[in-house]
């Protein structure tokens, strides 16, 4: 998802702030903030850092989960290359924006697109990798 960072407020604006990149700096000021949770919900210490390192909900921190996923498909496809798996990214990213959202990260005001988009990609997938059974 797009999220737009410019719509943060209070404590969430402070972070997304810090996280205009992935610098040593904002990585250990997030460990330092988040250790806290580490004894009162048992979490264990790395992984805070990776989430600082991650997972913040920011629009760098999603540039960089979409890349994690890409990755992940095109390993997949170049080292099975006879495989008949069909793998497909759902991005809606692109058709999000500051415009799309009242709170920075959901996207209820182009929902329905959103929707038409994913039915969209799920029918031309299916079109691809499955027989068309004539009636």
């Amino acid at each position: 998802n797009f999220i737009c960072d410019e719509k943060r407020q209070r404590f969430w604006a402070a972070w997304a702030s810090q996280y205009l990149s992935f610098d040593s700096k904002a990585i250990e000021d997030c460990y330092q903030e988040n250790l806290k949770f580490s004894d009162s919900h048992n979490i264990p210490t790395d992984q805070i850092l990776s989430y600082c390192k991650y997972g913040q909900f920011t629009e760098l921190g999603s540039e960089y989960l979409n890349d994690q996923i890409k990755d992940f498909v095109r390993e997949i496809q170049e080292n099975n290359p006879d495989s008949t798996l069909t793998v497909g990214i759902f991005n809606d990213h692109d058709i999000e924006g500051c415009h799309s959202t009242e709170d920075s990260i959901h996207h209820k005001l182009n929902m329905l697109m959103r929707l038409r988009l994913l039915s969209n990609t799920i029918e031309s997938y299916s079109e691809c990798s499955l027989p068309m059974i004539s009636k």
